[in-house]
């Protein structure tokens, strides 16, 4: 005798395969989508950050992003239309850019100029000099504080400091400890702190809205290179997650200082920027560039990784955050990341309900 299963009976037999373990319903690959800059001379697009929600933009909402080499601020919308607008000063080399407190106008470094810049949605451009005193400060990241006003940390190992600027401009700068540093990423804590790296230091610190400063020096590692940590981003566990290119692992901080490190699979492939995912109702993981393998990673906060090539070949993924995915979907969110060699933007959608492999061991 013949049978048929109902509808309802293979979804109560779908439903005791996926209880036992048996069945995994098939996950497409994140797409990643890839638009170049226009034409005109290499700009080495280097960091990137969302913008303000649209309502006062033309073309609505978009990212933004700094041309280290063009000299220039970027922005390119979900569809990929990009408009350029020139610094003041040449060569002035913008690295990092990040949505200010009014959540309209974004917030800028000028590595190579030492000034903090500001931009308008509109392309209205205002720079700020940092105290003079040294012939480079190199100011490298820039992060929103607890307490409005805008922290990054300056790189060169003359400066050595983390400085503060207010929405009107008014800068402070706070000497870190551990001479010579060379402070890099920075980002707000849960604690209302701000966090940052330092690549020669070997060192994560952190420093409170007055200034004080504490480090946490990295795990020693017998016989090999230092973390040369440098990008720091907050992830949905309350800890704090970065990269250490030259150990090729991704690190977490906890709020009272405890540091566990994870190994990337991929060999010598030198994660360099990180920032917490929008992985849908959850956000249970983290995604980064591997500039060396050129591939996009994905870690979740148990340590399990998930790795995704770019499509232009040393395209070397540098910064990376989260936007929408370009679906026209309300609320939809994806990943962009900056290609610097491939003056490339890219951008990373489908995100949503990736599988996972077996858990990795840190």
């Amino acid at each position: 005798m013949q049978y048929t299963l109902s509808f309802r009976h293979w979804m109560l037999l779908i439903l005791i395969l996926v209880l036992m373990g048996q069945f995994r319903p098939v996950q497409a690959d994140p797409i990643i989508t890839e638009f170049s800059l226009p034409a005109g001379g290499w700009r080495e697009p280097r960091g990137i950050t969302s913008g303000p929600d649209g309502s006062q933009v033309p073309g609505g909402t978009a990212l933004w992003f700094t041309e280290y080499e063009g000299s220039k601020i970027g922005r390119i919308t979900a569809d990929g239309t990009i408009t350029e607008f020139p610094l003041p000063a040449r060569a002035s080399g913008p690295t990092s850019i990040i949505l200010g407190p009014d959540g309209q106008a974004l917030w800028f470094t000028e590595h190579d100029n030492d000034a903090i810049g500001r931009i308008t949605p509109r392309g209205v451009i205002t720079e700020f000099r940092l105290p003079l005193g040294f012939s480079l400060i190199q100011p490298v990241d820039i992060a929103l504080g607890s307490d409005g006003n805008l922290w990054f940390t300056e790189n060169s190992l003359t400066a050595n400091n983390i400085g503060r600027i207010t929405p009107d401009g008014v800068i402070t700068e706070f000497p870190i400890p551990t001479k010579e540093s060379s402070p890099d990423g920075i980002a707000l804590g849960p604690d209302g702190n701000l966090w940052f790296t330092e690549i020669v230091g070997d060192k994560i610190g952190r420093i409170t809205p007055t200034g004080q400063i504490t480090e946490f020096p990295l795990p020693p590692w017998k016989n090999g290179p230092s973390g040369d940590v440098r990008n720091i981003t907050l992830g949905a566990d309350g800890n704090l997650w970065f990269p250490e290119p030259s150990r090729n692992k991704i690190g977490r901080i906890t709020p009272t200082g405890q540091i566990t490190e994870f190994l990337v699979p991929t060999k010598a492939s030198m994660p360099w920027a990180i920032i917490s995912g929008p992985d849908g109702s959850n956000a249970n993981a983290l995604w980064f560039t591997e500039v060396l393998s050129n591939q996009i990673g994905r870690i979740t906060l148990a340590g399990v990784f998930t790795e995704f090539p770019v499509p232009t070949a040393d395209g070397q993924p540098a910064d990376i955050t989260t936007g929408p995915d370009g679906s026209g979907v309300p609320g939809s969110t994806g990943l962009w990341f900056t290609e610097g060699p491939s003056d490339k933007i890219g951008r990373i959608s489908g995100i949503n309900g990736i599988a996972t492999p077996a858990a990795s061991t840190p």
